[in-house]
């Protein structure tokens, strides 16, 4: 698909989209790290640290993301260089990480929720954790995804390759990370794998990175076929406008 300058209202409602995005996951992220004390007798919650979660790793890399995002709109609305360097950068970490990781994270939080919430977030969490901030980091993380995807063309290569395994990277180093914090601390992130045995353990992480990749293929598809169309028809609307 061929670059097409979108110097209209789509690119400023994608702008306040992001800005959104940005302020409201930012105080989320302040209110988790600085805000939140679990009771010393939550063992669960107050060994291991706050990166423990996957949930944190993706608040961080989605809050990361949109402010990157701004940064990126501002330049490139003040810049005439077609190839746009940060874009390609912005292209490629949004739907190798943030779409999926944010979908996943999103999906599986609410549907174990659902199940038993013991499971994932017992009933003792809610003394010191507001349902607005777990809204904030379970919920809206995946609507300002889908917004993002959106309002705003991401330009990828025409193969899925190099997004699969950049979130592969992202999804083994936090299941490294989870055993290491159990070594450490002899105690699992989430409840959910305490009743697992290692066979059905290592099946239950393979689960998860399959799902993470089913999300990486349509926030991959989804964005070309949703922005093929608007292009194609943006560009039908400046050649008839050209021929009048």
């Amino acid at each position: 698909m061929g670059i097409i300058s979108l110097r209209d209202d789509s690119l400023r409602i994608a702008l306040v989209v992001r800005v959104i995005a940005a302020a409201h996951l930012t105080y989320g992220l302040y209110y988790e790290f600085f805000c939140i004390k679990p009771p010393s007798h939550l063992k669960n919650y107050t060994t291991g640290g706050k990166f423990k979660y996957m949930t944190n790793w993706n608040l961080c890399l989605e809050t990361v993301y949109f402010w990157f995002a701004i940064v990126d709109s501002l330049v490139s609305e003040c810049s005439d260089n077609e190839k746009k360097p940060l874009r390609k950068i912005r292209d490629h970490y949004f739907l190798s990480v943030v779409f999926p990781l944010s979908s996943f994270v999103s999906f599986t939080f609410w549907v174990l929720f659902a199940v038993d919430r013991e499971l994932v977030m017992p009933k003792a969490v809610d003394q010191f954790f507001p349902s607005w901030l777990n809204h904030t980091v379970h919920t809206f993380i995946v609507v300002y995804s889908v917004l993002e995807l959106l309002t705003s063309y991401h330009r990828c290569t025409q193969t899925i390759y190099k997004q699969c395994v950049a979130l592969w990277i992202v999804t083994i180093l936090y299941v490294i990370w989870c055993h290491i914090v159990h070594y450490q601390t002899n105690l699992w992130v989430y409840p959910i794998l305490n009743e697992l045995s290692f066979p059905f353990r290592m099946l239950f992480f393979l689960g998860c990175l399959l799902l993470a990749t089913v999300f990486l293929t349509i926030g991959f598809y989804g964005n070309n076929s949703i922005w093929k169309r608007r292009i194609e028809k943006k560009s039908l609307d400046i050649n008839s406008h050209n021929q009048v």
